[in-house]
């Protein structure tokens, strides 16, 4: 019985050992606070390159990354009230060089 204690806290602490570490970097700002931020999703494009979605009120807005920070956001649903919450909203998925949102 010993034995396998001794054997399981040792593959514990190999486990320990081989866990990666998580580098925090700087914030990095996508859109003023004035375009809102509830309910954010991200997602990568073919070029592994992130396009979120976010809403505000009944907007949902789109930006992604360009080499200098992220493009200006784009209103998705111009003429579509959107409903948007802090737990409910657009959901996105892309495939190469598509991007799907849906909302209600």
């Amino acid at each position: 019985m010993k034995k396998i204690i001794y054997l399981n806290l040792l593959l514990l602490s190999f486990f320990n050992l081989s866990a990666q570490d998580i580098n925090w970097s700087a914030p990095v700002e996508v859109a003023p606070s004035s375009f809102g931020n509830d309910y954010p999703r991200i997602v990568l494009d073919a070029n592994e390159k992130p396009l979120i979605t976010w809403g505000k009120g009944d907007d949902v807005y789109f930006s992604k990354l360009k080499t200098a920070g992220f493009s200006e956001p784009t209103q998705l649903n111009n003429d579509i009230a959107a409903y948007i919450a802090g737990w409910t909203g657009a959901d996105i998925a892309a495939r190469n060089d598509t991007l799907y949102a849906c909302f209600m």
